[in-house]
């Protein structure tokens, strides 16, 4: 070969040009991010439309169902789903992936806009946004202490996040805990009412009093001025000193009838640390940026806030979570067991070869190829995240295989006599068809991974094109570096200490043992070669038949993080006070548990997805931080079943335990739809459902979107009446406002902020606050709501969700420990299907609909990786019947990938199903390296069958044991990893160590048997 004749002859150049590619390697890895995952563009589309004071059902019929009708046939639509709450209707469009997000985004904008029209008068215009699934939290930040809360808030929104939300790479800073400081004008109902004054009087006075007009520009000796009005506020005491009427001789000025003072808007929300009030932040990072970057530049702009002393000193700032650390330390993880993989497969070639200069060599390939891949994915601009990090785990194991091979061919041929060089040029090229296959193997499995075309198919391209990669440059290190270090280093007889010389001698006489063991059971076994393959495949069916049903599916590992996200939800009528009181008591509980180590809490908004409600002050979220998994005796699973169980005991509300999902927030495993007409009916099967699901004690934290309808007052006008007295029915909506929440009259000026002007009643308790309420007339008499209007008690929906255009309810679930996914599922759709009445239907969505989608473009995958495999061998070997007989190490390698699973206790992932792909390009490796033998020994010495594939199989017997070796305890740093983000990396890994164990084992015997017997001499077919 040119490449190996120019390395072994020229290897300064070489070397130098393999310097360079070393070089731009390391120049690329300090250009490399680190991310959590790959971003992936998936093209969502959201509609976001405000109704004031629409209950659910009109939002349904006047907007929801108008919206739909108007974007369902557009091109590449895959999913319509709208959330109809008070006020608001959320609908959001999911297309194919594929589709250009922005050219979608302005044909559902066109669409829409052609509805508006058909919109009841008050609809506000919808806002249509591109949802990117890439930007989320990525730091959690906590701001406490002993100044009032709303000060807190107050520094929090306007000084802390305007540092932080002006840093690279971030999208947003959201901030829950608390509301916006304003000036509020608390009118005394008592007084108001002695001086014969409505709250519109206050109004209309504040409104025509504090404003700005331009009033245009004049010129004087050669020059222009601006002319302006300005009749705002200018100081707080102008506010309170505002006159409102003339008394006689008197003035009533503001103060005389109200309290002036600057205070928060109602709250909403309220936050926790550790049990004390805090205001909660969060850093939504920009889609395209780099998280760790994010994390640090925000980090460091706190750093700067507290050096420089811009934090008031009564304010504390802990960062309670951030992705930051946990990418950090995945990514360290990561490369201790790539460094553990390298220096294990160093010592077992060094046990093979015996010789520290021969395993060097192997050993320096594996950091070389690694290196030089950084240039590759930093040209396609991958960051090192969980796919890329997976493919370079892997690569321990695939890179060894074809060095080995070179390299202890080389040794042959030293050690025959030729001179190290000659050596290193003969024993290359020898092996140049078996390595060059090996090599290629793995590349054409990567190809179909590379084409998937589902959501989980993207995640995984960015591994395919890094493992073609760094196979690709493996393939042209074994023909350039490892001959040509081998022609420099190598030597026919090295010196060894007495230690060596007995460790060599022991070591050949163990190893002579088990190789005369191979080939005396091969030769018997080849007596018989059929009913060993019937033994041997029997068996495998059997445990097979066994294992595999025991396994299951499911979709991706969840990572331990040391985090759990608890949400809580009571009764609808709940207020913020009785939330707040209740799951103070249940965080307080928590935090007394072992392993728990700080606890965030918020009130009144969640982390929901889609069909959940996310925002009222019925709900809570409490986060937990818990020890990290090296510190502990608990595994993930046991501290969420603690959880659990330490909140059974909670009445008269819903509770559910989730780890954080890899795109932020917390999704449950299993969601389902119910999908029919009458809404009532599907709260029934809904219902129905969650009892039968109970039933069957294989679920955890079971939820669903059916919820009890909302206390309601509806204040319905006497129009008549109304008429009467000349107050118009808006008038008499406006007073009741400001009697209740209050209203915006304007706005008051301190230096560069802006502070809403409220005017709003002294708060009472319950309904008097309504039923006291008390206005003026036009002739100044008082008068009652009760009089004017009709008080009527009633409720209505929290939400009503829909999907492709129908009302649905949805489920969701978390499958019980050791019950696979796929069992889940399996067990739902019997309990469900079984009650489902005509007319209604139900559908696995979210995960389970991502999974179903990733096993269909698997299955694909592995079909078209095994006819490419066949068709390349084929090609290689020139032959259509031997690729077939090398193709039998794949059931054998199933079998031992489904039982690697079921001993660890793991289903099969989608890093499992991975595993699986690349099994197949790995597996066939050993045989292609004995067949090629075997033509090579038929070719040249005229051997029978039967008597080349024995002599191959034994000579080969060697390399095949070390390599396998090397692959398998290359990989078991991966596999068994207990790290953080370990998780995604082992599910890989225990299924490609099982399938290289158990096919290494069986096709020593299985493909040599089975060419013996199906594979006849051209004399003997003759005859």
């Amino acid at each position: 070969m040119i490449l190996t004749n120019f390395s072994v002859k020229r290897p300064i150049a070489m070397f130098a040009f393999i310097i360079v590619l070393i070089l731009a390697g390391l120049n690329s890895y300090n250009k490399i991010g680190l991310n959590n995952m790959p971003d992936i563009e998936v093209p969502y589309i959201t509609i976001t439309t405000i109704y004031p004071g629409a209950s659910p059902e009109e939002v349904e019929v006047d907007v929801a169902k108008k919206i739909e009708d108007a974007v369902s046939n557009l091109d590449g639509i895959k999913h319509i789903d709208s959330t109809c709450m008070e006020n608001m209707c959320l609908t959001i469009l999911e297309f194919q992936l594929g589709v250009d997000v922005d050219v979608a985004g302005t044909d559902v904008r066109e669409q829409v806009n052609l509805v508006l029209d058909d919109f009841p008068q008050g609809v506000e215009s919808p806002k249509i946004l591109k949802f990117d699934i890439n930007s989320k939290p990525v730091v959690t930040m906590l701001l406490y202490g002993d100044m009032p809360l709303d000060q807190i808030y107050d520094y929090a929104e306007n000084k802390f996040s305007d540092q932080l939300s002006v840093q690279k790479g971030v999208a947003e800073v959201q901030i829950a805990g608390g509301e916006t400081l304003e000036v509020q004008i608390i009118i005394n109902r008592e007084n108001l009412s002695a001086y014969g004054l409505n709250s519109l009087d206050i109004i209309n006075s504040l409104s025509e009093d504090n404003k700005k007009i331009p009033s245009g520009n004049i010129s004087r000796y050669g020059e222009e001025l601006s002319i302006s009005f300005d009749s705002e506020f200018k100081d707080f005491q102008d506010i309170k000193n505002k006159e409102i009427k003339t008394l006689g001789k008197g003035r009533l000025y503001l103060k005389d009838i109200a309290d002036v003072k600057f205070q928060s808007k109602k709250k909403r929300t309220l936050a926790f640390y550790n049990g004390q009030p805090a205001v909660n932040v969060k850093i939504i990072k920009k889609g395209e940026a780099n998280s760790v970057k994010v994390v640090n530049r925000v980090k460091d702009a706190v750093k700067e806030l507290q050096l420089s002393n811009s934090v008031p000193g009564g304010i504390k700032i802990v960062n309670f979570a951030d992705d930051g650390e946990f990418i950090q330390a995945s990514v360290d993880d990561a490369w201790s067991s790539i460094f553990l993989g390298i220096i294990l497969t160093g010592i077992i070639l060094f046990l093979f070869l015996h010789e520290i200069r021969s395993t060097i060599i192997v050993v320096i390939t594996i950091p070389v190829s690694i290196i030089m891949v950084f240039a590759v994915m930093n040209f396609f601009g991958f960051t090192f995240n969980n796919s890329t990090l997976l493919a370079l785990g892997t690569s321990v194991g695939v890179l060894v295989t074809n060095s080995i091979v070179v390299i202890e061919n080389i040794m042959i041929k030293i050690h025959s006599g030729l001179k190290p060089k000659e050596g290193a040029i003969v024993g290359t090229n020898q092996v140049f068809i078996p390595v060059l296959a090996s090599a290629l193997t793995n590349v054409v499995v990567f190809l179909p991974i590379a084409m998937m075309s589902t959501i989980v198919g993207k995640y995984f391209v960015p591994f395919a094109i890094t493992m073609t990669g760094i196979t690709i440059i493996s393939l042209f290190i074994s023909f350039t570096l490892t001959p040509m270090l081998a022609g420099l280093l190598l030597r026919d007889k090295m010196k060894h200490n007495w230690i060596m010389r007995l460790y060599t001698t022991s070591w050949n006489f163990l190893y002579n043992l088990v190789e005369k063991f191979y080939k005396i059971t091969l030769t018997w076994t080849a007596k018989f070669p059929l009913i060993f393959i019937i033994i041997v495949f029997a068996t495998l069916f059997s445990l097979g038949a066994f294992i595999i049903p025991k396994v299951g599916m499911s979709f991706f590992p969840d990572n331990d993080r040391g985090e759990f996200i608890i949400k809580v939800e009571y009764p609808t009528n709940y207020n913020l006070q009785t939330s707040t009181k209740r799951t103070l008591e249940i965080e307080k509980g928590i935090r007394k548990l072992s392993e728990v180590l700080s606890t965030s809490m918020v009130i009144g908004k969640v982390q929901g997805v889609i069909g959940q409600v996310s925002e009222g002050v019925h709900l809570a979220e409490i986060t937990v931080k818990t020890t990290q998994k090296k510190d502990r005796i608990q595994t993930m699973n046991e501290l969420k079943e603690m959880l659990r169980e330490h909140l059974s005991d909670n009445i008269n509300c819903i509770v559910t335990v989730n780890v954080p999902g890899m795109v932020g927030g917390a999704e449950s495993n299993i969601t389902l739809k119910i999908s029919g007409e009458n809404l009532e009916e599907l709260n029934r099967l809904g219902l129905k459902s969650i009892e039968n699901s109970l039933r069957t004690d294989k679920f955890s934290d079971i939820d669903s979107s059916i919820r009890a309808e909302k206390p309601e007052i509806k204040i319905l006008p006497k129009k008549a009446i109304l008429n009467d007295i000349g107050i118009p029915s808006d008038m008499l909506g406006l007073l009741l406002r400001t009697n209740i929440e209050g209203t915006e009259v304007g706005s008051y000026k301190i230096g560069d902020r802006s502070l809403d002007i409220r005017v709003k009643f002294k708060e009472k308790k319950g309904e008097k606050q309504i039923k006291e309420f008390i206005f003026m007339s036009k002739n100044g008499k008082p008068l009652s709501i009760e009089t004017v209007a009709q008080l009527k008690e009633s409720s209505i929906p929290i939400q009503i969700s829909r999907s492709e255009k129908k009302r649905i309810i949805k489920l969701f679930a978390n499958q019980k420990e050791r019950i696979a996914l796929s069992d889940g599922i399996n067990v739902l759709d019997k309990e469900i299907n079984e009650i489902l009445p005509s007319g209604y239907s139900m559908q696995f969505t979210g995960k389970i609909e991502k999974m179903a989608d990733a096993q269909q473009d698997f299955m694909q995958a592995i079909i078209i990786a095994a006819i490419l495999t066949y068709l390349l061998i084929a090609g290689i070997l020139e032959s259509w019947s031997l690729p077939f007989i090398i193709l039998l190490t794949l059931p054998l390698a199933v079998v031992g990938l489904f039982t690697g699973l079921y001993l660890t206790g793991q289903a099969l992932s989608m890093m499992g199903l991975l595993g699986a792909v690349m099994l197949i390009g790995i597996v066939v490796n050993n045989a292609i390296l004995v067949i090629d033998n075997v033509m090579h020994l038929r070719k040249n010495k005229g051997l029978n069958p039967k008597e080349a594939m024995l002599e191959s199989a034994i000579e080969k017997f060697q390399p095949i044991v070390m390599t396998s070796l090397a692959a398998i305890i290359g990989m078991l740093p991966m596999a068994l990893g207990n790290g953080l983000g370990s998780e995604l990396r082992s599910s890989c890994g225990i299924t490609v160590v099982g399938g290289l164990l158990t096919s290494t084992l069986l096709s020593l015997y299985i493909i040599p048997l089975v060419y013996i017997k199906f594979v006849k001499n051209k004399k003997e077919v003759a005859k």
